[in-house]
């Protein structure tokens, strides 16, 4: 599974930048799918989150957030926007947050910070890495390795381990 991640990472990470230089208001679905404005699979504009005005950098690829990314995530080399990688970057200095038994309690990729304006965490649910126990949630995972690779790890039997993205 981790190569098979590492090349998915690889490969959404060439694909999103190639993407990027065809149509600079490029925004990943939840689906794992893309919708940029014009575009005849986009959303329509009722579903698509208000962006600001077009950039050269691409958008952050932390859970739903759509903003600029204008940061890099220390470890995965992919888009962050300002608040994501000021929070990563905040827990990597400090410590992670943990739950009552002790286990990660907030996603290494976006680090449980909501960007929709609610102030709340996201409503996500996290998964625990088999060798090093660090979380990750199902929006980041869904929207950057598609809703299909969630599907298929959370219904995997539990005898076999899963290994994240760092492992």
């Amino acid at each position: 599974i981790a190569d098979k991640l590492g090349r998915s990472v690889a490969t959404m990470h060439v694909k999103w930048r190639a993407l990027r230089m065809r149509n600079p208001l490029l925004c990943p679905r939840a689906d794992g799918n893309f919708s940029c404005d014009g575009s005849p699979n986009a959303s329509p504009a009722s579903e698509r989150p208000q962006r600001a005005a077009p950039s050269s950098s691409p958008r952050c690829t932390a859970a739903e957030c759509c903003r600029p990314g204008t940061r890099t995530h220390l470890l995965l080399s992919l888009p962050l926007c300002d608040a994501h990688a000021e929070q990563y970057n905040a827990y990597d200095s400090h410590s992670w947050p943990t739950d009552a038994d002790g286990d990660d309690d907030a996603c290494q990729w976006c680090c449980g910070v909501s960007t929709i304006g609610t102030g709340e965490p996201p409503d996500s649910e996290s998964l625990l890495c088999d060798n090093c126990g660090m979380a990750w949630c199902n929006l980041c995972l869904a929207r950057n390795l598609g809703a299909e690779y969630w599907d298929e790890i959370t219904t995997q039997a539990e005898e076999e381990p899963w290994h994240c993205l760092y492992c």
